[in-house]
């Protein structure tokens, strides 16, 4: 309904098997494939489900603030120091930590620092401990970047204009920032000429020699996909399947405040199973008419057309009339139930709009998606 997209999973989808203990043993995860279409002259707001292959699987042995020692058994990983860091053109790849079990599964850290058989994590001033992540499992995972993912796309139209003008696609991404229907905070463009350096990826607003290929793509978050061209184009989504639980870090502001998630499952969820309320991702409210509520925003990217609006609006009710709570959705009437539809959709991206709040409060919504319940082993 809402996104045009074609799904294939190209290997079974439980090829992958875990197991935790004194040792681990991690296959490769199953690969996976998505077809997107974006009409001409239009936005899509997109994500990238399916991530790059592993480059490690282990086991974790202790935590201390943002450091994790892990499990030695048999031979150290005998890493070199800082391997997995990211260096301007020596190293030219960011990588994150992705936990696979646990109390954070599903949560991932860029990884800011490794010595032989450790990493350090960009958590800012959070700290890994009373996770009891010790005996987890753990993958060490390359982001996407501009560069690995959008340059070899046949969707991508370039600019053969520096200054990033004519028909092109470009990618919108947003920040964190508090407040409403914001401007993208990142716009880049694809140069395709040989003059500043040659063809890359240019940030709107920066200097046009500096290329931005290694610019990396957080997997949980939802960006925009510009089509500035006279002709639909179609995006392949390729990589391998996420085999944990989809988890997101919902954060509020003071006053209200746009933002954009994506899912990492690879099927529909419908609002009930997102599971957004009982996390308390999002706050339902007593008013049948929605007001005071957190809102789930839905855009059609089928349509064509720029800065489109919401073509559903979703919000919870917490009251026993009218039928009792549930999700509602704005317009659709009182007594209708919404909890079944299926408002998250294989690489779509979906806007949550959070009521301010001066607590400035802080959820991990986390969902297991139908294909990793224990129901199905």
């Amino acid at each position: 309904m809402y996104l045009h997209t074609r799904n294939w999973i190209l290997l079974p989808l439980f090829a992958a098997t875990a197991s935790v203990g004194t040792a681990i043993t991690l296959e490769t995860d199953p690969m996976g494939i998505l077809e997107l279409e974006v009409p001409a002259q239009s936005d899509a707001l997109i994500s990238l489900p399916l991530h790059r292959t592993a480059v490690y699987s282990g086991q974790i042995a202790t935590v201390e603030g943002n450091r994790i020692d892990l499990v030695t058994t048999g031979a150290s990983p005998d890493w070199s120091e800082d391997e997995w860091v990211y260096v301007a053109d020596t190293q030219p790849v960011t990588y994150y930590a992705l936990f696979m079990s646990g109390d954070l599964e599903g949560c991932y850290y860029t990884i800011s620092g490794n010595d032989a058989d450790s990493l350090e994590l960009d958590l800012e001033e959070g700290s890994l401990e009373g996770y009891g992540l010790e005996n987890q499992a753990l993958q060490i995972v390359p982001y996407w970047t501009l560069g690995t993912f959008f340059s070899e796309q046949d969707a991508v139209t370039p600019s053969a204009a520096i200054t990033g003008l004519g028909e092109r696609s470009e990618l919108h991404f947003y920040d964190q920032s508090a407040g409403v229907d914001l401007a993208a905070s990142t716009v880049f463009y694809y140069y395709d000429g040989t003059a500043f350096g040659g063809e890359g990826w240019r940030m709107r607003g920066d200097s046009w020699t500096e290329i931005h290929d290694d610019y990396p793509i957080a997997p949980d978050r939802a960006f925009g996909f510009r089509n500035i061209t006279d002709s639909a184009v179609e995006l392949l989504l390729p990589g391998q399947v996420q085999m944990t639980q989809s988890t997101f870090v919902i954060e509020g502001h003071e006053i209200d405040s746009d933002i954009r998630v994506a899912t990492t499952s690879m099927v529909p969820v419908s609002l009930a199973d997102s599971k957004l309320l009982e996390s308390g991702a999002v706050e339902g409210t007593t008013s049948i008419t929605g007001l005071d509520a957190d809102l789930v925003m839905v855009m059609d990217n089928s349509a064509a057309g720029f800065d489109k609006a919401a073509v559903g609006i979703y919000y919870y009710y917490e009251g026993a009339s009218f039928g009792g709570p549930g999700w509602r959705l704005k317009g659709g009437g009182f007594l209708s139930l919404m909890d079944s539809v299926e408002v998250f959709q294989p690489g779509q991206g979906v806007l949550i709009r959070k009521v301010g709040d001066t607590s400035g409060s802080q959820a991990l919504w986390q969902f297991l998606p139908e294909y990793l319940s224990s129901d199905l082993d």
